[in-house]
């Protein structure tokens, strides 16, 4: 599951997102619970900003909004974070086949969050186990910004 940090930090602004954010994650630690027998590993993401086309709308319209360029605005969300810059949502997708392949095989209830607490994309990544192959299936705006997944 790729998961809004939004769970983690109330926002009044956003309560019931929040709120969502932070079912999703326990839902995460309950399914690894009760499937990790059958094979079966559920994790989640938390990546933080991530630099999709959503993002850089929020960006041209906080520039619109403070008569700046979107390039300043870009520059004035950047430099706030510890990184120096939003993620790259290849970044967020490599995670996630990490966490579909046999390299992460005994890691499952796990949440891996970004360090930056902010408003991230929403997201939802499944794997299905089918013939000891995993499936992915991107589905939200992550799977809208990137061309391909490898």
């Amino acid at each position: 599951n790729i998961i809004g940090v939004g769970g983690k930090v109330a926002n009044p602004v956003h309560l019931a997102g929040g709120a969502a954010n932070a079912a999703l994650m326990l839902a995460t630690t309950g399914w690894a619970n009760a499937y990790a027998k059958r094979g079966v590993r559920v994790n989640g993401i938390n990546p933080g900003q991530t630099l999709t086309g959503r993002l850089q709308g929020r960006m041209q319209a906080l520039a619109q909004q403070q008569g700046i360029t979107p390039q300043e605005a870009l520059h004035k969300a950047t430099s706030e974070l510890p990184m120096g810059r939003f993620a790259d949502p290849e970044e967020i997708a490599n995670l996630a086949l990490y966490l579909c392949s046999p390299l992460s095989s005994y890691v499952t209830g796990t949440v891996i969050a970004n360090t930056v607490i902010g408003t991230s994309i929403s997201n939802t990544v499944t794997a299905v186990p089918v013939a000891g192959v995993t499936q992915l299936t991107l589905s939200g705006n992550l799977a809208n910004d990137l061309d391909t997944v490898r």
